[in-house]
């Protein structure tokens, strides 16, 4: 048998390293990151992929805050005002390691 991804045989319920020709075997759903309700509304938030690196605390202090329930958790608790928050914000997004930190643009008027 190859070594690598398994699955169980719903017919026989034996133990398979590759699925039959022509069978094709599903995959589970993926989910997708949510927002945390600490967020304040606006135009960044952070996702609930976050795993309280604190990258985006220190460069970030003004925006960023830190949720110290469930684990730990970053959160945006002010939204950026100066185009100096905005660009340590953008810093703070490609700082951030799991692609937590999310950007909406701003709807036009």
């Amino acid at each position: 048998m190859k070594e690598g991804r398994s699955f169980r045989c719903l017919l026989c319920n034996t133990q398979k390293a590759t699925p039959p020709k022509g069978i094709t075997v599903p995959r589970a759903p993926r989910k997708l990151p949510e927002k945390y309700p600490e967020n304040v509304p606006g135009q960044w938030s952070v996702m609930d992929n976050c795993f309280a690196c604190l990258a985006c605390v220190d460069i970030a202090p003004q925006v960023f805050g830190l949720n110290f329930n469930n684990g730990g958790y970053a959160y945006v608790y002010r939204q950026p005002e100066t185009p100096e928050d905005e660009a340590e914000c953008r810093a703070a997004q490609k700082a951030c390691d799991h692609h937590a930190i999310y950007y909406r643009k701003a709807d036009p008027p």
